[in-house]
């Protein structure tokens, strides 16, 4: 994964398409970039006050050896809880990684309201930067359970709700907030930050954020290791499938793993680049 960043009046201005970056640029204490985001998706009047930030990230749990996990989790004022996760790439499994993440928040949420009825809805909002719906030419597409007889959505329905956000089906030109949001994710150049930032005073804010996030020394090191790190595995894979080596895969995620171990890297991360589990890492 080549990570899209420009130089922007003399300084490294990364997309904020990667959830690390999309992380720390919502996540600013005020949220009053985070509350015209929702509202421009869900089309709600959310106001930053309405909003309280969960966790930056759940607890890493595995399944089968893969990572799962929920990348930015938000509680509205009703109580609703809203999952934001992104894609980069297309590991081939987004609508059944959707769903689990979902059933992991369910469980959570009845713990908190006691009872069944007093639920309140999970909504998780899935941004791709590739296609992900094949029949579908829309960019952004909702779903809830329904009759498949009917049509008719199940009661109580909207208590769970997932959102797909394809990027690469956005159209050339915005014509709404929630597009020109979307075109901020997308930014590829200093000249397309300008001329996103003067539609909106909140997306004008959003520029001077994203510029003030990825000069932090912290966040531009990270993001320069997990490009490495995804550069060296995938080389280590590529010449390991070309010669059709199980084992060779496996000897590849293992010393890779071991590198990123060394260097720093927490096991969830190592876990989510190497595709290994945190029960394996831990054992090294």
């Amino acid at each position: 994964m080549a990570l899209i960043k420009f130089k922007y009046r003399g300084q490294v201005v990364f997309c904020p398409m990667y959830d690390r970056v999309f992380k720390a640029l919502f996540d600013d204490g005020k949220l009053v970039l985070l509350a015209s985001f929702l509202s421009s998706i869900l089309g709600m009047d959310i106001k930053a006050e309405e909003l309280t930030v969960r966790n930056s990230e759940m607890p890493v749990t595995t399944q089968g050896g893969k990572l799962v996990r929920l990348d930015f989790r938000i509680m509205l004022i009703d109580g609703s809880v809203v999952n934001i996760e992104m894609q980069v790439d297309d590991e081939h499994d987004m609508g059944k990684r959707s769903l689990y993440s979902l059933a992991k928040l369910m469980p959570d949420r009845l713990k908190v309201s006691g009872e069944y009825k007093n639920i309140r809805p999970v909504i998780a909002i899935n941004i791709l930067d590739f296609n992900f719906i094949p029949d579908s030419n829309d960019y952004i597409n909702r779903y809830r359970m329904k009759n498949l007889k009917t049509n008719a959505e199940m009661p109580n329905a909207e208590a769970q709700e997932i959102i797909f956000i394809e990027l690469k089906k956005l159209p050339k030109t915005a014509g709404s907030m929630g597009e020109w949001w979307l075109k901020f994710l997308t930014v590829k150049t200093g000249k397309e930050l300008d001329m996103i930032a003067t539609q909106s005073p909140v997306l004008e804010m959003a520029r001077e954020r994203l510029v003030g996030i990825s000069a932090d020394e912290k966040l531009q090191y990270e993001m320069d290791m997990i490009e490495k790190a995804n550069y060296d595995y995938n080389s280590r894979m590529g010449r390991s499938r070309s010669l059709g080596m199980e084992e060779g895969i496996a000897e590849a995620k293992a010393e890779d793993a071991k590198k990123m171990k060394a260097k720093g890297f927490d096991n969830a991360l190592i876990a989510e680049i190497t595709g290994l589990s945190v029960e394996q890492i831990e054992r090294m």
